[in-house]
């Protein structure tokens, strides 16, 4: 049944195998023509096997063709990279999971790789990055370890999109281990963002991504630089954070917006929820919380402010 079903997803998927639709309205993983295609970057093979558990495919691009809304995409253990056949980006369509191990936050499927992607719109609409994954509206990536080399990698890229992010390590990326672009508003959760040259995360536009259970930490630059009018949310009064964010080289949350309030309840910063090591806001600080070392619980929201709003 699988052969069959992939010749017949070879001539109407043809046309727009590597396509990622702006925007799409909803999704659902458990639609009638769900399949899961295997890959295996070591036994598969992309022309003789049909992606099935005992013919995998061997990229994640081949099997990704094929793939439809609702479809999943499973690795094996191992690289993802160049050097067994992959070409970046890898522009993940909407609705489509890619799995990997979650258990081990993805430390045993890499993806490592980068490629050219030019941003569609908003204030950097032009503008190109190196990217490893682009997520389409509603695409998922669950227990994979993202790295995209080069002085411009971005990890994973959500432009205009509201994909899901979880249980992955994002890690040893050129600039950003995650870029938001437009409106996209990505929920992010149980994810380690680490080690990455510049910023853990980015934020631009109206971008508001959700971030839940992460750990940013050990970045090059901010851990959560938030740009223009974006908005991401570390944790509100429906649901604490519970992120933890230290440990960068720059500050944990830059709020560098125009007009934005940054919603960032129930986390963990380097001593104590929005307060620098010595237990205290710096001076520069402007927030509608309270003044002093807030108990971990309080309403910690940070309003525009200078480029280091707040030393962490």
């Amino acid at each position: 049944m699988k052969r069959i079903a992939t010749l017949a997803r070879i001539v109407a998927l043809a046309a727009i195998a590597t396509a990622i639709p702006a925007c799409e309205n909803g999704w659902n993983r458990h639609q009638t023509f769900n399949i899961a295609w295997f890959v295996d970057p070591i036994f598969g093979d992309d022309f003789r096997n049909d992606g099935s558990p005992q013919f995998p495919m061997k990229t994640i691009r081949r099997a990704m063709q094929f793939s439809i809304s609702g479809d999943e995409i499973v690795l094996a253990t191992g690289t993802y990279s160049p050097s067994t056949g992959e070409v970046f980006p890898i522009l993940v369509k909407p609705g489509v999971l890619i799995l990997g191990d979650p258990a081990s936050s993805g430390t045993t499927t890499a993806i490592l790789g980068s490629g050219s992607y030019t941003i569609q719109g908003g204030t950097l609409a032009g503008q190109a990055v190196a990217a490893a994954l682009v997520l389409g509206n509603g695409a998922e990536i669950s227990g994979v370890k993202v790295t995209a080399p080069g002085a411009t990698g971005v990890g994973v890229v959500c432009d205009g999109n509201s994909p899901l992010i979880t249980s992955s390590t994002i890690t040893g990326c050129g600039a950003s281990g995650i870029r938001t672009y437009q409106g996209a508003a990505p929920t992010i959760t149980s994810t380690t963002i680490t080690l990455n040259t510049l910023t853990g995360v980015t934020t631009f536009d109206t971008s508001a991504p959700v971030f839940r259970s992460c750990v940013i930490t050990s970045n090059g630059a901010d851990g959560v630089l938030a740009e223009d009018t974006s908005a991401p949310n570390l944790g509100d009064a429906t649901t604490a954070g519970a992120n933890t964010i230290t440990g960068n080289t720059g500050v944990g949350l830059n709020n560098d917006t125009a007009a934005s309030i940054i919603e960032a309840i129930g986390n963990t910063w380097n001593v104590t929820q929005g307060a620098d090591p010595s237990g205290h806001y710096t001076s520069a600080a402007s927030t509608t919380g309270p003044i002093g070392p807030p108990a971990a619980g309080d309403n910690f929201a940070i309003t525009n402010g200078p480029p280091a709003a707040i030393d962490f």
